[in-house]
């Protein structure tokens, strides 16, 4: 005789896993600016957290809805239902430029990285 095969149900990490949206993986700003950096996702548990680092050493720059930099530039915002998670960085550098990772924290991390380009101001002289 054949025995039922038992699966025990999926556990809540199983169940949602969430995934990106398609974005812009590169962010243009003119020095000054402010530069808006998104990460969208779908399927996002509420026991997921989304952060954002400063590549390539990793700075953890927000978790969640928290600011972890003693920068005052720096704001994070959410959407509504918690699917935008906005990187803002006020009256941006050339030394902001760079690369910068949205991150879940699920068991095999999820992340996408966004390049920033910082543009120098131009002066325009007319005769």
């Amino acid at each position: 005789p054949h025995l039922p095969v038992f699966r025990p149900p999926p556990s809540l990490e199983e169940a949602y896993v969430p995934e990106f949206l398609a974005m812009s993986g590169m962010v243009r700003v003119v020095e000054g600016g402010t530069a808006f950096l998104q990460c969208s996702l779908i399927g996002l548990a509420g026991h997921h957290l989304v952060s954002w680092l400063r590549l390539p050493d990793m700075s953890v720059l927000t978790v969640g809805g928290l600011v972890f930099s003693s920068d005052p530039r720096l704001g994070v915002t959410v959407s509504p239902g918690g699917q935008t998670w906005q990187l803002e960085i006020r009256n941006v550098s050339q030394l902001d430029g760079g690369k910068y990772q949205c991150q879940v924290n699920t068991e095999t991390r999820l992340t996408t990285t966004t390049s920033l380009t910082v543009i120098g101001q131009y002066l325009v002289v007319t005769s």
